[in-house]
């Protein structure tokens, strides 16, 4: 996965996903094992457990995990992830989990950085997606603590454009 960073987006979109870890013994041979909750928000305010969910999981800026390592599924009755077998400890920091939209072998996410550079949090984003002989579709939601929108997934390669939803988050002033 390219990291793709926005910083000081002014016209560009966003989603939002939270998550937790649980670390554990493993039974395998590897020495560590986590399992991640996904998380989501509706409102921007408040995020609640995401069962039965499409998601994207992955290993980012982790000096011994070279291969960037990823994983799609789709949680359990509890917002859970399929358990991952590590010979590394992983910190949270390290780990990406997002709400996948789509389907196809073609796909990214996107994290918005403040002017700051920190993770742009809970802004309310639009992605427009358009593939070559298909309709325009659009997704969007809330950006995690990490600022990562959702996961986009096509099969094929196609135009993805991330916007700030201010329409639905700027207030109507009246004259």
């Amino acid at each position: 996965m390219a990291k793709n960073t926005l910083k000081n987006p002014t016209l560009i979109l966003c989603t939002w996903i939270l998550c937790s870890c649980v670390s554990a013994p493993s039974a395998s041979t590897k020495q560590f094992s986590y399992q991640y909750t996904l998380k989501t928000s509706k409102d921007g305010v408040s995020f609640d457990v995401a069962p039965n969910t499409p998601y994207y999981l992955a290993i980012i800026n982790h000096p011994e995990i070279s291969d960037k390592s990823k994983q799609d599924g789709i949680t359990d009755k509890d917002g859970k992830t399929r358990i991952i077998f590590s010979d590394f400890p992983i910190k949270e920091s390290d780990v990406t989990l997002t709400e996948r939209y789509g389907d196809g072998s073609f796909g990214e996410t996107f994290q918005l950085l403040l002017p700051s550079d920190d993770p742009w949090q809970k802004l309310d984003y639009i992605i427009s997606i358009k593939c070559p002989n298909k309709k325009e579709q659009t997704t969007g939601g809330f950006t995690s603590e990490q600022g990562y929108t959702k996961y986009v997934a096509t099969n094929q390669a196609c135009e993805l454009k991330v916007s700030p939803n201010f329409y639905e988050t700027l207030p109507v002033q009246e004259e």
